[in-house]
């Protein structure tokens, strides 16, 4: 069972996307040249790490106080029906295995097993499209603001590549293709990189990306059948 979206889940959805999404954004001046059908005469290059400004902006207070709301908002409802479960399981503590008392607190706990399991899924759903929204929203205004201060000095294109050291932060080889495909440029001048700028235009510069990881939020799915943790309890994710 998936669990609502942690920090380390939201960095790795933002490591591949951008990965898949890689690619130029044109100047201003430049895409004017190009729509009328002419060459730019000089090409001035410039580059930005979409994904460490994107990240940044999502694990900043502007978006992470309203995951969180929603994450609490879906743990408390699932809360309650794990609490059932675990209520059930408490009455039929000492209860003889051929009990009639017993048929029925496990035809109540099989239903109630199913019930959780289906709210759980609905939970994980809507906040992982709840996720995809910021992400979405934070990418789209950074790569506006990036091809807005290219055009303000002077770029013809903008290139969004990785940057940094070479590190890795996947540990399968899926995910660790998809870095090496976000690193489009290995090397440009330090000068032309406009990542510490968006940086701090975004006023995110202190949002600190390099803590470990707390655990998610997750919801456990219970078997139908099998006995439930009764003290499970969630933990708000970063």
């Amino acid at each position: 069972m998936p669990a609502l979206l942690s920090r380390t889940s939201l960095i790795l959805a933002l490591a591949v996307g951008a990965a898949v999404g890689g690619g130029v954004f044109m100047a201003a001046a430049s895409s004017r040249a190009v729509a009328q059908g002419g060459v730019a005469t000089s090409q001035r290059i410039a580059t930005v790490d979409t994904l460490a400004v994107v990240e940044r902006m999502v694990l900043s207070d502007r978006y992470k106080p309203a995951r969180d709301r929603l994450t609490d908002e879906k743990n408390a409802g699932l809360k309650v029906m794990r609490d059932s479960i675990a209520s059930l399981e408490a009455r039929a503590q000492g209860m003889a295995p051929d009990s009639p008392e017993l048929r029925a607190l496990a035809q109540q706990y099989s239903q109630l097993s199913e019930s959780l399991q289906s709210e759980e899924q609905k939970a994980v759903a809507e906040q992982d499209a709840f996720n995809a929204q910021q992400i979405a929203e934070a990418y789209r205004l950074v790569t506006e603001a990036a091809a807005k201060l290219g055009n303000e000095r002077g770029y013809t294109h903008v290139v969004q590549t990785r940057g940094g050291e070479v590190t890795f932060r996947s540990r399968g080889v899926a995910g660790t293709i998809q870095e090496i495909l976000a690193r489009n440029v290995i090397s440009s001048p330090a000068g032309d990189d406009l990542t510490q700028t968006l940086i701090e235009q975004f006023g995110v510069a202190n949002v600190n990306v390099d803590l470990p990881p707390a655990a998610a939020a997750t919801p456990v799915a219970v078997p139908v059948g099998q006995p439930a943790p009764a003290t499970s309890e969630p933990v708000k994710p970063q």
